[in-house]
Order: structure tokens, then sequence, then C-alpha cells
């Protein structure tokens, strides 16, 4: 992997490495993402730090390189960039996961459990199921009541609150990020 990569400075900046862009310009010349290395327990580790157009400069690099290399020497555990995303897509479950977890965490006990699931199939689950909570917006909830049709006020009104109490429950277990609105019987 390091072969691709070429070492910023001799002198300066040890372990601060950059590679240049086949297709991104900056300031006429070709952009440069700037990496770092680093072992740990004899295993090399390469982590991006960033472009230079998003100003990323060598020491910047070098400063995110001393900083990693404290976290790891107090035992902050090292993580690869697969692990980091497998790690950020548990806690941004999509509507259909936390749907899941929901009516599996709650149970049967649930009050009412039967009709949410078929409201939640029926009128949910079409418009959110591979959505995120952070995509969502406010529109998106008038959205559901115009799709919901000629279903009476109640009836929506309950499908935006099923949502809600997916989308509580989700943050609640740590699953998702919160709402970044509030879902009421007055959302447009």
């Amino acid at each position: 992997m390091g072969t691709k990569y070429t070492r910023v400075s001799a002198d300066r900046w040890t372990g601060v490495y950059y590679y240049e862009s086949t297709k991104k310009m900056h300031e006429g010349k070709l952009d440069q993402c700037y990496v770092v290395s680093f072992k740990v327990n004899g295993r090399k580790i390469w982590e991006k730090v960033g472009w230079k157009s998003k100003g990323i400069t060598p020491k910047i690099a070098d400063e995110y390189r001393y900083r990693r290399i404290q976290e790891i020497f107090l035992g902050a555990p090292v993580l690869t960039a697969k692990d980091r995303r497998v790690d950020a897509e548990k806690r941004n479950r999509s509507i259909g996961e936390l749907a899941t977890l929901y009516f599996e965490g709650r149970g049967k006990d649930l009050k009412g459990y039967r009709t949410d699931l078929n409201r939640y199939q029926k009128h949910i689950a079409p418009m959110f199921q591979k959505r995120r909570v952070p995509d969502l917006k406010l529109l998106d909830m008038q959205d559901l009541k115009n799709r919901m049709g000629d279903c009476a006020d109640a009836t929506k009104w309950n499908a935006l609150e099923l949502l809600r109490r997916i989308i509580n429950y989700g943050v609640k277990c740590g699953y998702c990020p919160s709402l970044g609105f509030t879902i009421s019987a007055t959302s447009p």
C-alpha cells in the first residue's frame, strides 16, 4: 500500500505522505491527499487525513498523526476504515431496520401490536424502509400524509406517531441519531 504514497519531506513530518488525484484539481495543479502512517504492535497502519483543497496541510496531518499515536498509547482501539464504517452503520440504521428492532424489542405486549405492524407495512415501509433518520425532512412527513390520500386525519396522525415512536426507540437504544425536527399533529 505504501508504494503509491510519496513522503512529504525527508527531514520534517515523519510518517506524513501524500498522493495526487487523477482528476481533482486545486490551484491549477492536481489535488493532493495527505495520509499518515504509524506502527501498532509491529503492524503498519495507514490513515487518510484529507485533501489539500479542503485545507489539510502537512502540518495538520502531522498533528493528526501525533494525536492518533497518543490515543493508541493511552488505550484507544485501533479501528480500520472498514471497522469505522461498520460502527457508523450500527449507529445510523435504516427505518426498516429500526422498525424490525422496535417490533422485536417491544414484543407482542405492545398495545395494538398487530395494528401498528399493519400500519407500518402499509403506509410507512413503502416510503421510508430504506431511508435513514438524518436524511428525513419535515417535508417527508407531509408526503406521507399526502400518500395516505383519503384516509382519516386520525389514521394519518397514527402513522406519523408510529414513525415517531420507531425513531425514538432507535435513538434511546443508540441505533440512530435523533431527528432534527419534531413530528406533531400539526406537521405540514
